[in-house]
């Protein structure tokens, strides 16, 4: 066997370093770099948890806008837009528009030609400028008369009006009976609401103004200065007797009052058949 010579004086001794070594080296430096640099998401060796130390990343809060936009898009009202629509009052139903004016002019006798009329009242406004019989009645389709005591049945000039219920809407006419000058005018009112009036007056017969009267038991005062029949019925707004019998039904003067019921608030009109100055007064 041979023997390596020995070191020589003075020279030093060096350790050789094998692969090995330098390999397991290396790792151990950069194991060591890499627990001492923090990561992105707060995570590392120098927090000493195993690298679970840090803190779970919140969910970022979305903008409102952004939530409105994605729960619309999923078929979903934002809360906004469900209490603006609960707010929101439903439209009211727009009242019907009143059928337009019906005038009709002539001399003497005359079946006037047929004019449409919808169900509801009908007022019917006369002028008459002779100095005979002059009398109006309503006929529908089938020849019937719709005005249980006609539309007008006086003698002489004559200026007044009719309130008449018609039941079916339809075809109409006016056989008018005389021998002067007529106009009529044929109105159907509409309407939603009403002034609070008490007191009414008049010269001939007439449909007064529609008026608001509040439902229950009301005392009404009534005169009349003719000498014919002086005649008051109390209607609602379409046309409908509410009194059983009328409020009065009198000839000649009168002077008196009596008792009326009505069944609940709404729109009511009084027909007046006179020939002379007359009043009403609601208590």
């Amino acid at each position: 066997m041979s023997v390596p010579p020995a070191p020589q004086a003075g020279e030093e001794h060096r350790p050789r370093i094998s692969l090995g070594q330098f390999v397991v080296g290396f790792l151990v430096v950069i194991v060591v770099l890499w627990l001492l640099i923090p990561t992105g998401d707060g995570s590392g060796g120098g927090g000493g948890n195993g690298g679970g130390g840090g803190k779970v990343a919140e969910k970022p809060q979305q903008e409102p806008a952004k939530q409105a936009r994605g729960a619309q898009e999923q078929g979903v009202e934002p809360k906004e837009e469900q209490a603006k629509q609960a707010s929101t009052p439903a439209p009211e139903p727009q009242p019907q528009p009143a059928p337009r004016p019906i005038t009709l002019t002539g001399s003497g006798p005359e079946a006037t030609r047929p004019f449409q009329l919808e169900s509801g009242l009908t007022v019917i406004q006369m002028k008459y400028q002779g100095n005979a019989n002059f009398i109006v009645d309503l006929l529908d389709e089938n020849g019937n008369s719709v005005a249980p005591m006609g539309v007008a049945n006086v003698i002489g000039p004559f200026q007044g009006s009719t309130p008449v219920q018609i039941k079916r809407s339809g075809q109409y006419l006016l056989d008018v009976q005389n021998a002067g000058n007529w106009q009529i005018v044929v109105r159907q009112p509409r309407v939603e609401s009403a002034p609070k009036v008490a007191t009414f007056y008049g010269n001939s017969a007439k449909a007064t103004q529609l008026f608001e009267l509040s439902g229950g038991l009301h005392r009404v005062e009534m005169t009349h200065q003719g000498d014919a029949n002086f005649i008051v019925d109390l209607l609602d707004e379409n046309g409908a007797s509410v009194v059983p019998m009328g409020l009065v039904n009198e000839i000649g003067p009168f002077e008196g009052s009596r008792a009326m019921t009505v069944p609940n608030d709404g729109i009511y009109l009084f027909w007046v058949e006179a020939n002379g100055p007359w009043t009403i007064k609601v208590d």
